[in-house]
């Protein structure tokens, strides 16, 4: 069986895609991280789809403890 690739372009990945994220991770999980996807790449083989994602990050420190602590991770 033949696997079908296909890259989101890259102004959607950085552009949309990230703001949607950023605006995700603050409204639903209340982190303000400032996230812009790089690269995402589909492949699709019969009916099951595989994404890989390169996404950079900047975050504060005090943003970084907070979730840290809040999985028992320090």
């Amino acid at each position: 069986m033949e696997k079908d690739e296909f890259k989101i372009p890259k102004w959607i990945a950085q552009g949309i895609l990230s703001q949607i994220g950023r605006k995700f991770l603050k409204k639903k999980l209340g982190y303000d991280i400032d996230v812009q996807i790089e690269n995402i790449m589909v492949t699709q083989d019969g009916d099951k789809a595989h994404m890989a994602l390169a996404v950079n990050a900047d975050i504060s420190m005090e943003e970084l403890m907070k979730i840290l602590k809040a999985y028992d991770l320090v």
